[in-house]
């Protein structure tokens, strides 16, 4: 049915039914938009060229959009590896309690 299965290609095949539902803020649909034009010619791209060979390479622009897991993927994984050098040689457990308000 689809193309590719991303969610650009998700939101590109829904965003026109999603655009005459109510609920969402235009800062949603903005990113919406910019998820759905990611990588395509919408935005433009660049040619680069090898002068060596003379392989030619077409790279579609990206959006840039915070929430777009095509452009800050590789963002996030570095993020993620940098912080695993903050952690300690040891097992960690994440608790959540709740405290007595008279405690506070």
């Amino acid at each position: 049915m689809f193309d590719r299965n991303d969610i650009a290609t998700v939101i590109r095949r829904f965003l026109p039914d999603l655009l005459n539902l109510r609920g969402f803020t235009e800062h949603q649909l903005k990113v919406l938009n910019a998820l759905a034009t990611c990588r395509t010619p919408q935005l433009g791209g660049s040619v680069l060229a090898c002068s060596s060979c003379g392989s030619v390479h077409y790279v579609m622009h990206s959006c840039r959009n915070r929430h777009c897991p095509r452009c800050q993927g590789i963002d996030k994984e570095l993020w993620i590896e940098d912080r695993k050098q903050d952690l300690l040689p040891v097992k960690y457990y994440h608790v959540v309690f709740t405290v007595p308000h008279l405690l506070l």
